[in-house]
């Protein structure tokens, strides 16, 4: 019992030996260590790449919101600044037109320039052509695109590693110049000599027209202003200056970053949605109405039965059809001779008269009428047919 007992305790002795020496191996070639890893934006912020803008601008007190396209059909005050970031692809021209005469009484618009290549619903783009403004080619900053530069000529800083992309632009009557990185921008082409352009590198990154009583801001792009810019360098300020533009203080400040309509679902809860919660109110109460029933029980009225001679009407218009006549008088007969047997169990024994006469007193028919039917076979009518 003893050696059972030692042989126990040194095979534990072993394992937790060897465990401790598993747990010191790993803890002394492996470190714990804390990583942190982007998992990029989420909620609204995914799929809104002005939330960050909103935000700051709601910060620094001025009302913000996102809106969609189809909201431009009723157009808010002139003292609202509305900034669009897509390329209008779904305005039509009666859209920008009505856009347009807001600007004229004193609104401010801000977008973007459209390239060549864009196609809308109407072909070219409506803003740009009304405006007399288009996009020249891309251009590049980071030295490995420019098509100016020849490969001998590239400096080391010119490339992707050593590129700073940090660029300085002005705004009129303001002295500050802020710093926006730059890789690449479709340079704006105007000949509008009124306009006020803000220069990158000698291309027009920013063009800012007084039309009537108000302004259209057209920029190359709008990528510092987005969620993954605006923190950089002085986007924040130049985004702040650029929609203090027109006036001094804005009433709000409405920002579109798609040109897709919203889903039918989503628009009708967001617009209609007293509507809907009175349909499903009004479907709740009929739902209920049909599952109760005030008054009496209401009796379940038997299915008459047809008369016995209204199928053997039917079956003898069906054996008529298909040329089965006697077979339909045959099984009638036999049924009616089997009735006459169980009523007079002597019926058998008797002849012909005996039967005929015995069947006119039990149905009170004269004879002649009860030979052709119990004993003649002829061609029949159909009336005859029928009626036998």
């Amino acid at each position: 019992m003893k050696s059972i007992n030692i042989k126990a305790i040194l095979l534990t002795l072993l394992i937790s030996l060897i465990l401790g020496a598993i747990v010191y191996s790993f803890y002394d070639k492996f470190e714990k260590v804390t990583e942190e890893i982007n998992i990029g934006f989420n909620g609204e912020a995914r799929s809104n790449p002005l939330y960050a803008s909103r935000l700051f601008l709601k910060e620094m007190g001025i009302p913000a919101e996102r809106v969609d396209i189809y909201r431009l059909e009723d157009l808010p005050s002139t003292k609202t600044v509305i900034l669009i970031n897509t390329y209008r692809s779904t305005l039509s021209t009666k859209r920008i037109e009505k856009l347009l005469e807001w600007v004229d009484r004193g609104g401010h618009l801000i977008t973007i320039i459209a390239p060549d290549y864009i196609e809308t619903e109407e072909g070219g783009d409506i803003l740009q052509s009304t405006l007399k403004i288009k996009a020249e080619d891309t251009r590049y900053f980071d030295g490995e695109y420019e098509d100016d530069k020849s490969d001998d000529s590239k400096s080391d800083k010119d490339s992707d590693e050593d590129y700073d992309p940090v660029n300085y632009v002005a705004l009129k009557g303001l002295d500050k110049k802020y710093a926006l990185n730059f890789y690449q921008m479709d340079p704006i082409d105007s000949d509008n000599d009124s306009d006020e352009k803000v220069m990158v590198k000698g291309s027009v990154f920013l063009l800012n027209r007084t039309y009537g009583d108000g302004m259209v801001s057209i920029a190359s792009d709008l990528e510092f202003a987005e969620n993954n810019y605006i923190e950089d360098e002085d986007h924040a300020e130049f985004f702040w200056q650029l929609v203090h533009r027109k006036h001094a203080n804005p009433e709000n400040v409405w920002l579109l970053n798609s040109d897709d309509m919203p889903a039918l679902w989503e628009w009708l809860w967001q617009y209609a949605w007293q509507l809907i919660l009175t349909l499903f109110v009004f479907l709740a109460l009929w739902l209920y109405s049909l599952s109760h029933r005030f008054g009496p029980t209401i009796a379940v009225q038997e299915l008459d039965r047809r008369r016995l001679l209204e199928h053997i009407q039917a079956s003898g218009y069906f054996f008529w059809k298909k040329n089965q006549q006697n077979k339909l008088i045959e099984s009638s007969r036999q049924v009616v001779l089997q009735k006459l047997g169980t009523l007079f169990p002597a019926w058998r024994r008797l002849n012909v008269d005996e039967q005929l006469t015995l069947a006119s007193e039990y149905t009170e028919l004269p004879i002649d009428k009860l030979r052709p039917l119990f004993f003649e076979s002829r061609k029949l009518s159909m009336d005859e047919f029928i009626q036998l």
